[in-house]
């Protein structure tokens, strides 16, 4: 009987963690929808970037770190009926975009976003 409780606790813990990573997903939520698109777009949408690395005097990345709350295993405890199986975890994410300009002294709205990459859980 106890092994079955842990069992589907056990499901139901792999479930709610796996809705999580879905739902951050959402579609439409990819920066890759910026593409082609000026960095003053993404920014309204998302706010100002991070940090800005220029790589040239006509290419820079802009790079936005996010920070988010997801379900997992909490640290210290075991997957019992009388412990709570999950806890909040913050986990990182970061957005990066590449984009370039053929303005001499561009503002947001002059950089054309070329590609996008994400690292972590986003």
């Amino acid at each position: 009987m106890a092994d079955t409780s842990l069992r589907i606790m056990l499901l139901a813990v792999i479930a709610a963690f796996l809705g999580g990573c879905i739902g951050q997903q959402q579609p439409g939520s990819s920066a890759d929808g910026y593409v082609g698109r000026s960095i003053a777009e993404y920014v309204a949408d998302h706010g100002e970037p991070d940090s800005t690395i220029p790589l040239s005097d006509h290419r820079s990345l802009f790079r936005w770190d996010l920070a988010a709350h997801a379900m997992g295993p909490a640290i210290g405890t075991g997957l019992t009926t009388s412990g709570p199986p999950a806890s909040s975890v913050l986990t990182l994410c970061s957005v990066t975009l590449a984009a370039t300009t053929q303005t001499p002294n561009p503002g947001l709205k002059d950089w054309i976003i070329q590609s996008s990459d994400r690292h972590g859980v986003c």
